[in-house]
């Protein structure tokens, strides 16, 4: 019988923790790579360009999540804002003529990384 070599894939068994930690940490370098590739897929197979195009963010309403989304948001967009009866969260949508798909891509990427931001 042949015994798998140490380092070759038969579950995390006998790979040392920091090549368990290595082999989830690109997991989620990749995941995070992809993570928008179905929006971009869709754009470009679905619609013409230039196109009117409707960015839509929940933030909670502290730490100047609002303003931040507001920075990153196009500028030539027109903004507006919904807030919870609590004022706990606000809704923000953005409508915006946009170039291509990686425009809108690179938009929401840097807006999901907001620390609790909800894309929609």
């Amino acid at each position: 019988m042949l015994k798998p070599e140490v380092g070759s894939y038969s579950g995390l068994k006998g790979q040392t923790k920091s090549a368990a930690d290595a082999l989830h940490l690109r997991k989620e370098i990749i995941m995070e790579r992809d993570k928008y590739k179905n929006l971009r897929y869709r754009l470009m197979e679905s619609e013409t360009w230039p196109l009117e195009y409707m960015f839509k963010f929940i933030t909670p309403n502290k730490d100047g999540n609002v303003e931040q989304i507001k920075a990153l948001l196009p500028e030539h967009g027109k903004i507006s804002y919904k807030h919870t009866s609590n004022l706990a969260h606000v809704a923000i949508t953005c409508v915006a003529t946009m170039q291509n798909a990686d425009e809108i891509v690179e938009v929401t990427e840097k807006v999901g990384q907001i620390e609790g931001v909800i894309v929609l």
